[in-house]
């Protein structure tokens, strides 16, 4: 190359405002100025890559790149301009905020899906929802080479940024739900154990409200007596004991009447006694059991379900949820046999962490029955989680189509310009050589 066109060839890249970046580079690059070399070439030599520290980037720095995708991770490196970069840094961007803001709303699903290792659950869920994050970006990295033998790997990360990304939307809503409205959640989920209950629970309502006193084995105890004591006082009402031949006969049925053991008479008052006093238990066990009854009528009229479930289902309770309900008057202590308080619990209430996976499975099943039923204004800010979380991914994955689409970027990927590139340098260098 003539020394002539070198000239233009540098003047025409420091007359490019595009080029700018390039000029940036090569003033920041370290050289090595060798005074007693004659030669131009070894005069002034540029570092080598690994003993400079411009382009080096620290652990920080790759973090924050999987997090925050730069546009220049979605071309080549053979050629690039600014206008190339600033539009794929638009881009990556809305890739970027659509995997973080998936994250977050993930991360609440995670986190209660890991319940079982209790205070690790927090962070396990972290870890699980970054690999998810750095996946997707991964993929959405990878979507834009479309050059040659490349177009087939394009598409397949297209299609798995577009699964992860849709897997994440799905459930965007769900996660943000679990944590603005747990209350809800839990208290739905109460109704539906309740509801669970509630056929056996109303035959045992109804059987309480309808009891009375019935017949006993002591009352036909009693009727069978009477009956033979009354036998026997018509035999002896039709006998005259002033009479010597029937006052034998009047003695042997007044023994067997009254006297003897277990003697029909005699029993019908001791028996008379005894079907009182039960007849008496029982009705304090049907008013007991009818009171009862009321209190539990009235209790699920009065008390939210979860309270409800608290006081009547306590088994029910103790097996999903820890602590008490808020904003409610409930205890829920142990106590020994003589009614002595052991331990009282004062905790708010939450889910048992072997139970959070029950949790997750409440969230999306109320949700979704929620949304198919148009009931949008209970589930407040997560149906807007849910819409964006749509938004970005729709928008991050045809942005990703387009740039894959588009000719500088596949021409940035394209190794014939690197070849051209070094040709021409490698002339350029010559000629300098040769002019000096």
């Amino acid at each position: 190359m003539p020394k002539k066109e070198g000239e233009e060839l540098i003047n025409w890249i420091e007359r490019r405002p595009e080029l700018d970046y390039i000029r940036t580079t090569a003033n920041k690059t370290l050289c090595d100025y060798r005074l007693d070399e004659n030669e131009l070439s070894e005069r002034i030599v540029v570092n080598n890559t690994a003993d400079k520290s411009f382009g080096k980037e620290n652990f920080f720095r790759k973090f924050l790149n999987v997090i925050w995708v730069p546009g220049r991770k979605l071309r080549g490196n053979q050629v690039a301009s600014e206008e190339l970069d600033s539009s794929l840094t638009t881009t990556s961007k809305v890739m970027s905020v659509s995997t973080i803001w998936d994250f977050v709303c993930t991360w609440p699903i995670f986190t209660y899906v890991l319940g079982k290792l209790s205070w690790a659950s927090g962070p396990a869920g972290f870890l699980l929802g970054f690999i998810i994050l750095w996946a997707s970006n991964l993929t959405g990295e990878n979507s834009t080479n479309r050059t040659g033998n490349n177009a087939l790997k394009a598409k397949a990360s297209l299609i798995a940024f577009l699964i992860l990304s849709l897997a994440k939307t799905a459930v965007s809503g769900v996660g943000i739900d679990m944590v603005i409205s747990k209350g809800r959640i839990i208290e739905e989920f109460a109704g539906k154990e309740i509801a669970k209950k509630s056929l056996n629970e109303k035959q045992s309502l109804d059987l309480a409200l309808g009891a009375e006193v019935g017949d006993s084995p002591l009352i036909e105890a009693l009727n069978n007596a009477k009956y033979q004591c009354k036998l026997l006082s018509e035999k002896l009402a039709g006998l005259d004991d002033s009479k010597g031949k029937q006052r034998k006969l009047y003695r042997e049925i007044y023994e067997q009447a009254y006297k003897i053991e277990n003697a029909p008479c005699k029993r019908v008052d001791k028996l008379s006694n005894d079907v009182a006093i039960n007849k008496g238990m029982q009705q304090e066990k049907i008013d007991s059991e009818k009171q009862k009854a009321i209190d539990k009528l009235r209790d699920k009229s009065e008390l939210s379900n979860i309270g409800y479930l608290l006081r009547h289902y306590r088994s029910v309770y103790d097996t999903y949820f820890i602590g008490v309900p808020t904003n409610e008057f409930y205890s829920k202590s142990v106590t020994s046999p003589q009614g002595e308080i052991l331990s009282l619990d004062t905790r708010p209430i939450d889910w048992k962490n072997d139970r959070k996976g029950d949790a997750v499975e409440a969230s999306m099943e109320q949700f979704f029955k929620k949304l198919q039923n148009g009931e949008f204004a209970s589930l407040g800010f997560s149906i807007f989680a849910f819409i964006i979380s749509i938004i970005l991914t729709s928008t991050a994955a045809i942005l990703l189509y387009t740039t894959g689409k588009n000719r500088e970027v596949k021409a940035s990927f394209t190794s014939s310009l690197a070849k051209k590139s070094n040709a021409l340098m490698a002339t350029f260098r010559e000629d300098l050589d040769d002019n000096q």
